[in-house]
């Protein structure tokens, strides 16, 4: 069945659907802020703006109700973008580009289904989708036998931010210079497609008349990331990071930046950082920096890695498996000398003239060409 346009720009607000309601219903910047009629759209946006920082799954309400509440999804939207640009926070701003664009995925796969004729193939994609690839500006190519194609140096430019190993370039199906793609890749495509287009659109510039409209719920808001920070703040042991082999380094720099790590390189990290000596408090403290980060899932996950829930504590892959899953970072002379992440930080430790129990080893390091201690396959990663 198809969708009514308002149900569209409930659904995708950028489009031109969602700019008409507004226009259609002459609603103003003052009226949305301010406006008594709006009270539940400002209160929807700000809690859109709190699941995405706490990592909970946003609810969609763009579909099936009545007109009223159609427009109230669009102004939620509207509103919450305003409040993360009064807040002008880029760890707030990750946190929201993410959980927008996991809820732009799940519409955009509703607006396939919603469109999809008998005769359409496992592949293909509907009208509807196809003008997001141009609001994107997503060159994607159907070809005869209906599968979705994308030229190389565009899935290079999109695949480098999802950070996977099952993304990269070797592990595709290409010809001709195109990569051919499911559709369930296709969706996780646009998926991040539309996070850096977002995340390259916030902050927006507000007025000082409009700040001063918000600057109550946005300092509120403000003091919420803020507590969210301290809460999983923490040391996590007296470490090192000198000595850490330059892979750990990497991924270390990635999550200081709220970057997506890839999953192994995640298990990697919890593995190596837990041996050497710190608390799971620590651990919850540093990797709260991702841009996904659920409180829950991850407590789950690092329980698992460190032994508190599988009865194994768990050591980082060997340097071949990590080369295997492309989180091999620039490897240095030593690297050369070892074949385990914990081997070179044992080495670099005892060549700067440290001792090695003192600097947070728990347990007995590998011993040279051996593997260490026991590697949790691929879906073990936090």
């Amino acid at each position: 069945m198809a969708l009514k346009s308002l149900e569209i720009g409930a659904m995708f607000p950028f489009l031109p659907e969602g700019r008409e309601a507004v226009k259609h219903f002459d609603i103003s910047l003052p009226d949305l802020v301010r406006g008594h009629s709006f009270e539940r759209a400002r209160k929807r946006g700000a809690r859109r703006v709190l699941d995405a920082l706490e990592g909970r799954e946003l609810d969609d309400l763009s579909t099936g109700g009545r007109d009223d509440d159609l427009l109230e999804e669009i102004m939620a939207y509207l509103y919450s973008r305003i409040l993360v640009s009064a807040v002008n926070d880029r760890y707030l701003t990750r946190k929201f580009t993410v959980s927008e664009a996991k809820l732009f995925e799940r519409r955009l796969k509703r607006l396939n289904a919603s469109e999809e004729g008998r005769d359409a193939s496992a592949d293909e994609l509907s009208p509807g989708v196809r003008r997001i690839l141009d609001h994107l500006r997503v060159k994607f190519d159907e070809r005869d036998d209906g599968r979705i194609s994308l030229h190389i140096t565009d899935y290079l430019k999109i695949a480098s931010l999802i950070g996977d190993k099952n993304w990269h370039l070797v592990q595709q199906d290409v010809r001709e210079g195109r990569v051919l793609l499911t559709r369930e890749k296709a969706f996780r495509i646009l998926e991040e497609a539309y996070r850096f287009q977002l995340n390259g659109e916030l902050p927006q510039t507000l007025g000082e008349a409009l700040y001063r409209e918000v600057e109550a719920e946005a300092v509120k808001i403000a003091t919420i990331v803020r507590d969210h920070r301290e809460k999983y703040e923490g040391t996590g042991g007296v470490l090192d990071e000198k000595s850490f082999p330059p892979c750990i380094k990497h991924l270390m720099e990635m999550t200081g930046k709220s970057e997506n790590v890839p999953h192994m390189g995640r298990f990697t990290m919890v593995a190596f950082l837990h041996t050497i000596g710190y608390d799971k408090e620590g651990l919850i403290s540093l990797f709260s920096r991702w841009p996904d980060f659920n409180i829950q899932k991850s407590m789950y996950q690092i329980q698992h890695i460190i032994g508190e829930t599988s009865g194994t504590e768990y050591t980082p892959p060997q340097c071949s498996t990590m080369k295997t899953f492309g989180i091999c970072f620039n490897p240095d002379e030593m690297c050369k000398t070892i074949n385990h992440p914990l081997n070179y930080y044992r080495k670099k430790v005892r060549r700067l003239g440290k001792d090695y129990q003192a600097h947070g080893f728990k347990g007995k390091p590998a011993a040279e060409g051996a593997q260490d201690g026991k590697e949790e396959g691929e879906e073990g990663g936090a």
